[in-house]
């Protein structure tokens, strides 16, 4: 109407029937609408298991395909396609794990295999789709120093990579990064990086960025920590952050 706006509808803002523009509130009614924004703004429970030790239980998430596997101990693994809500269950041969704590497992996207890494004793044990068992044999005995970390597979060497945790009261901002051969592991303290557990990251060409998490500077779980709201680029040839 002469070139002037007079009525503007934005579609995120919506109830179940319509949605109202911002010039006068005028409402749009939609006949049985899908909302397609609401599919990204609320959780859809899609899956329910019982663990019995839940602290042991490891996961793993393959990209390419879509899948998770669920690893609840050294018996079996769960292949879980949330897209069509399947399940099946691959039943261990041998070998064992390398770690038996939560949140410390990741899938090698270029040789197609689960990786079992340890931080406390620095080893691995990958697992074979094809003999359905673990490389290693070797029982951890150490304490998990390092819960709830973030963890990155970098296609480019097929390294892991690893940032800060949660363990003997104290928080950390130790960065691994864990070969998937017999070279040896790198660690490093970022210590222009507060320390802390629970933070989120990944990993964009060589850069680690890593995201929010909760800690303090001291590191130690007696002086009161904080929920951080930061952002850190790591350049993982130089570890400058």
């Amino acid at each position: 109407m002469n070139n002037k706006l007079f009525r503007h509808w934005i579609l995120n803002k919506h109830d179940v029937s319509g949605c109202y523009d911002e010039i006068e509130k005028v409402k749009a009614i939609a006949f049985n609408p899908e909302w397609l924004l609401d599919k990204y703004t609320k959780w859809d429970k899609k899956l329910s298991l019982n663990f019995k030790n839940t602290n042991y239980t490891q996961y793993a998430f393959d990209s390419q395909k879509g899948i998770i596997y669920i690893v609840p101990n050294e018996k079996k693994i769960i292949v879980y396609n949330p897209e069509t809500n399947t399940q099946t269950k691959i039943e261990v041969q041998g070998g064992l794990t390398a770690s038996k704590s939560t949140n410390q497992l990741i899938f090698d996207s270029k040789r197609k295999q689960l990786i079992s890494y340890n931080l406390e004793e620095q080893y691995i044990s990958t697992f074979s789709f094809e003999s359905k068992k673990w490389s290693n044999n070797r029982l951890c005995s150490q304490e998990n120093r390092f819960w709830h970390h973030t963890s990155d597979f970098r296609p480019t060497d097929s390294s892991i990579i690893t940032f800060g945790g949660y363990g003997m009261y104290l928080y950390k901002n130790d960065l691994f990064k864990i070969p998937n051969n017999n070279s040896q592991w790198r660690t490093s303290q970022l210590n222009s990086i507060p320390k802390r557990y629970s933070a989120a990251s990944v990993i964009v060409n060589d850069t680690l960025f890593i995201f929010s998490g909760k800690g303090n500077i001291s590191g130690k779980q007696e002086i009161p920590s904080q929920l951080y709201n930061d952002l850190y680029a790591i350049d993982l040839k130089t570890l400058k952050v």
